[in-house]
């Protein structure tokens, strides 16, 4: 019987907060423009670009991006990959120097190191807002970069993101080709772009602003404090190479900054999915273990969540359901099979 109460809860509660997120999500209004002078304009923007085996769309990918005419592009890869580096940007019929008025520069490193590439590139950065973006984002309008700074038009904002979809080749729009990875994979990222929109909408505040084009002010980042950190984070004495965006997000919000999610479409940024199922399961493995490990750290040791609920409390009250939901899974796994043992027929 318990078991049976349980489930209608549950699952009662769960339609509610679907509802409420789906509910909030669609009133998130989008930041409009400044009217008027903006604060800051693409020429303000300096876009950094770690890679390693860099893709083939890298070719279609920075094209775009130049077309929304940001300061410089600055690239860090390991040596090995120069080489290649260098055919891409000829593929694009760009070298590296200026480039329609846009400088793009290319350094390498000896090791493979994302974090590590990052600093590299954000101590060369000259812009006042720097853009930290992946080698196989594309950005499909020369809108998305104005849209995006509009987050900066308040002064108290130190990061910005905005919605980001997958994208499927033509070629692959068919249900007898696409798999089950890539739509997997559309679907994790449509709802990664809701619980964003959601939580800015009802909390003022962001659950992870992501790498795939990450904006931050560059006071708020260019400093040897961050660049120490974002390198020397360590997790039970081992030293932290991935799940970047989500200490970003969170040393913004420990310094006092706030952030901004801009859903307005035309800010939105697309990336390509892997048809292998391999590559999905590892990706999110990758997204869950960040997740974990970045919250924690929020809620038990820095700033601790007394500090985070007295900023932000419906946030720090879902951060730690996030973190409990392991249990809750056990637990509703076991009232699951308790209710089809007692009253099969009502399970």
């Amino acid at each position: 019987m318990w078991s049976c109460l349980y489930l209608v809860a549950r699952c009662t509660l769960g339609i509610y907060d679907d509802h409420l997120r789906f509910t909030n999500a669609s009133k998130c209004t989008p930041l409009a423009l400044a009217s008027g002078r903006a604060a800051f304009s693409t020429k303000d923007v300096s876009l950094l670009v770690p890679t390693i085996d860099t893709p083939d769309d890298f070719v279609e990918c920075i094209k775009s991006w130049l077309a929304n005419s940001p300061r410089e592009v600055i690239i860090v890869t390991v040596t090995r990959d120069l080489q290649r580096l260098n055919e891409l940007l000829a593929l694009a019929g760009l070298r590296v120097s200026s480039n329609a008025g846009v400088p793009i520069s290319v350094i390498t490193v000896p090791r493979p190191g994302r974090r590590e590439q990052m600093v590299v590139a954000l101590r060369k950065a000259t812009g006042k807002i720097v853009a930290w973006v992946d080698d196989d984002t594309y950005w499909p309008s020369d809108k998305v970069l104005p849209h995006l700074l509009a987050g900066f038009e308040d002064h108290r904002v130190g990061g910005a993101g905005g919605k980001q979809s997958a994208f499927v080749p033509p070629e692959r729009r068919d249900a007898n080709v696409i798999t089950p990875s890539e739509v997997a994979s559309i679907r994790a990222i449509n709802s990664f772009v809701t619980l964003n929109a959601a939580e800015y909408a009802r909390a003022g505040v962001v659950w992870c602003l992501a790498g795939r084009t990450l904006l931050a002010r560059a006071a708020a980042v260019q400093t040897d404090d961050f660049c120490h950190a974002l390198t020397h984070e360590t997790w039970m004495g081992q030293k932290i190479n991935t799940g970047d965006d989500g200490f970003v997000t969170h040393y913004l919000l420990r310094h006092g900054w706030r952030l901004a999610f801009q859903s307005a479409p035309e800010a939105e940024v697309l990336t390509r999915v892997e048809p292998a199922a391999g590559s999905f399961v590892k990706q999110l493995v990758r997204w869950r273990r960040s997740g974990y490990r970045s919250f924690l750290a929020l809620v038990l040791d820095w700033p601790g969540f007394s500090r985070v609920y007295a900023e932000y409390p419906r946030f720090a009250l879902s951060v730690v359901r996030y973190l409990l939901k392991p249990v809750s899974v056990v637990v509703h796994t076991v009232a699951w099979i308790h209710a089809f043992w007692v009253h099969p027929k009502f399970a």
